[in-house]
């Protein structure tokens, strides 16, 4: 059992590999598809709904500037001025 099992490790290592890969990559598009998704939601004015998305993405990449920018903008909408203007400062801190 144990020279089947040195036998496919190289095997085991590389699908290990591809799949890290694979599962990078659709994080990188559900990242991207959540920014479209609050940006869209900020375009139709539901800012509720683009201020929660661009919270939580917020709290994952607190240096994003897109992120930063749509998270100000959404909370001045919202009449949460304290907030806007504390991610406006980061923005122009960054």
């Amino acid at each position: 059992m144990i020279k089947f099992i040195n036998k496919f490790y190289p095997f085991l290592f590389l699908i290990l590999i591809i799949s890290t890969n694979i599962y990078a990559s659709e994080s990188k598009l559900y990242f991207k598809d959540k920014i479209e998704m609050g940006k869209s939601y900020f375009k139709t004015a539901n800012y509720e709904k683009s201020y929660e998305i661009f919270k939580n993405l917020f709290s994952d990449n607190p240096e994003n500037q897109l992120i930063n920018f749509y998270l100000g903008r959404s909370a001045f909408e919202l009449k949460k001025y304290e907030e806007a203007v504390f991610t406006f400062q980061r923005l122009l801190i960054n």
